[in-house]
């Protein structure tokens, strides 16, 4: 390549990326270290010296990506992110403008891992992996009572930090999130050009990908079956089914017609490097109870109305299981109903069995020692009556000796 080539596409990548290096100040902020890059933004962890001095992390739109569309898009992640309060999403500090024009925002600062590899990191059990998972659906729940539809929701976008040793996740990256035209931020909804696809292949629902405008809050919920299905199975649903070098529309095809395995069917071991040897730290889902098979399924329908209808509903359905209780997803039947109400009520059914055992019991040996007495009295009136036949045998067989 010439130089001034050379030179040309070093320049176009600065203009792009932006010039900004760490030391820099962006009012009450200086850059530290970059985290990441975005499709018009950059993530940086920064320094905070008044009037609070603390570390954040400041999202700065990218030079060059001033177009009205992304600057409105842009400015709708803000609002939105300065419209949600809860434990579960990360928290908007503050905004402002770089010397150059550009407009950035401030969060908290968080230092997690993503909700997956958290899980096979610190070995979660089957029921604290549940537990975390439906705190992500009380976060969820909180976007969409707002009116906030994320449209991206993978375990990368949910980062799980420690509080007092617990863990607690977070919900991160709104900069494709759709604002529903009944929320405190409908003025903000921005129109998705045909043809382009906002997400993560492997995390979008059907009718995202066919048509992203079109979708509502049950797109996140597809996208939090697939999130459960990856902390159970160790891998998205369809990540068996698709493989590197497929076109597009092979991969969308496999999304739109085929039905994914069963979590606990499609069992896959990890190892990992030890000093002595490799040891498995994926928990074995081929015992995962079928409850939960059926509440990702039905997270996971191809169409939307067969889904749960909102997080709030996802999360019940959770906390049945947790409890022992029937879940929603389950095909109802009696014995279903009848094995969940025993699981919940263990020592009671004990109790209960105990004390239909002890009636049984008792009146086995109330009719065993009744048929006692029934064959004691009948020997008794047997040799009764063979004795007043012989008395009476005896009396006549006199009777005949006196006349004689």
């Amino acid at each position: 390549m010439p130089p001034d080539s050379t030179a040309f596409s070093e320049t176009a990548a600065a203009l792009e990326c932006g010039d900004e290096k760490a030391g820099d100040v962006l009012g009450a902020y200086r850059l530290v270290e970059k985290l990441g890059e975005g499709g018009f933004g950059l993530v940086w962890r920064a320094e905070q010296s008044h009037p609070l001095k603390r570390e954040v992390a400041l999202k700065l739109l990218k030079r060059g990506m001033d177009s009205r569309q992304i600057l409105a898009r842009f400015e709708q992640e803000r609002r939105m992110l300065a419209a949600m309060e809860h434990p579960c999403i990360a928290t908007m500090l503050d905004a402002g403008m770089s010397p150059d024009g550009r407009p950035f925002f401030v969060m908290e600062l968080l230092r997690g891992r993503p909700i997956t590899a958290y899980c096979e990191e610190h070995h979660l059990t089957l029921f604290e992996r549940i537990r975390l998972f439906r705190e992500v659906c009380s976060g969820v729940q909180h976007a969409h009572q707002k009116g906030v539809i994320h449209r991206d929701l993978k375990p990368s976008n949910i980062l799980v930090t420690e509080v007092d040793g617990r863990p607690v996740p977070k919900i991160i990256d709104f900069g494709i999130a759709k604002a529903l035209a009944t929320g405190d931020i409908q003025a903000m909804t921005i129109a998705t050009q045909a043809n382009f696809v906002l997400g993560t292949p492997h995390y979008m629902s059907p009718e995202q990908i066919e048509d992203v405008g079109s979708v509502d809050t049950r797109s996140d919920i597809y996208a939090l079956g697939t999130v459960l299905y990856e902390m159970l199975a160790g891998h998205p649903p369809f990540a068996e089914m698709t493989k590197q070098g497929q076109s597009r529309q092979e991969f969308w095809r496999i999304i739109r017609d085929k039905n994914p395995p069963r979590p606990s069917t499609s069992f896959t071991t990890r190892t990992v490097a030890a000093p002595v040897r490799a040891k498995e730290v994926r928990m074995d889902v081929s015992k995962l109870p079928a409850d939960l098979d059926w509440i990702a399924l039905r997270a996971l329908e191809k169409e939307p109305q067969r889904r749960y209808q909102s997080a709030a509903e996802f999360a019940a359905d959770l906390q049945c299981f947790l409890d022992g209780a029937p879940v929603s997803a389950h095909p109802p039947s009696t014995a279903y109903i009848a094995s969940r109400w025993i699981r919940r009520h263990r020592v009671a059914f004990a109790a209960a069995c105990f004390c239909v055992l002890a009636l049984v019991n008792g009146a086995g040996i109330a009719i065993w020692q009744a048929k006692l007495a029934f064959k004691a009295q009948a020997r008794a009136e047997s040799e009764a009556l063979r004795s007043r036949e012989t008395v009476s045998f005896l009396t006549g067989l006199l009777a005949e000796v006196a006349d004689a």
